[in-house]
């Protein structure tokens, strides 16, 4: 089956890539293409490079004994060879005093590979949501200044790269933000000794999340041959016979 393409998606493609262009203030759309080229190649040279920091995996229940199956309870686990209770939250003060809060795992931030390690295990500091047991403003600049986490160069790159991307999605009419532009620039500026052209990289990276419409160009076709093959619709032109 032969694969068409209209005209209109071929503008909208072009149109696409100079508002990129012209957002990210690159040159011309034959200079990012280029950029693009070399950023795939760099990229893609280096294995794992967008990797910067790994999750520990949970190694499970181990009893003494040696066997690695158990009974799982909320509180404990029980060993099905020995009978071995292994106690998995403290019951002491600290699990009297929030035993009646609501559950917090996974509340926090998801853990991003392409960041690194402090990015990910760093602990931020928040307001309580109950104004009254909130701190002063004082209290709490002492706290953020004392907590604050020192960004390495590499992840305010991307942190900044992910904000630009955010907004000329938006301007493109997109649904949501494309993530092979994110990891595109961030396997390669993992990948790279030092960043340069950054914007020209970003406006590349979008161009990375554009499909290119491929196929053969559409024309509507009548019998005695091509007709309208432009946006303007033409009026089909009609003979009439010589009266006698």
């Amino acid at each position: 089956m032969v694969k068409y393409c209209s005209d209109v998606q071929r503008k909208m493609y072009n149109s696409m890539r100079q508002s990129i262009v012209n957002y990210f203030n690159a040159g011309s759309v034959q200079q990012v293409e280029m950029v693009l080229a070399q950023v795939r190649a760099e990229a893609g040279a280096e294995a794992g490079t967008g990797v910067r920091s790994t999750v520990l995996q949970d190694v499970g229940f181990k009893c003494k004994c040696g066997h690695t199956e158990a009974w799982e309870y909320p509180t404990h686990h029980t060993c099905k060879k020995c009978a071995l209770v292994k106690d998995i939250i403290h019951r002491g003060k600290a699990y009297r005093d929030i035993r009646e809060r609501a559950d917090l795992n996974g509340v926090g931030m998801t853990h991003n590979p392409a960041m690194s390690q402090r990015y990910n295990f760093a602990t931020v500091p928040r307001q309580n949501p109950d104004p009254k047991k909130r701190a002063t403003d004082a209290h709490l600049k002492t706290i953020v200044s004392g907590n604050r986490v020192r960004l390495d160069t590499r992840d305010k790159h991307i942190m900044h790269a992910k904000a630009e991307f955010d907004e000329i999605s938006c301007k493109l009419h997109f649904n949501s933000t494309p993530a092979g532009a994110l990891q595109l620039f961030a396997s390669y500026v993992n990948s790279t000794r030092k960043l340069e052209h950054k914007k020209t990289v970003m406006a590349a990276c979008m161009f990375h999340t554009l499909k290119k419409p491929t196929g053969k160009e559409w024309t509507k076709k009548f019998r005695k041959g091509v007709y309208n093959v432009s946006k303007q619709k033409r009026l089909k032109r009609m003979t009439f016979k010589r009266a006698n």
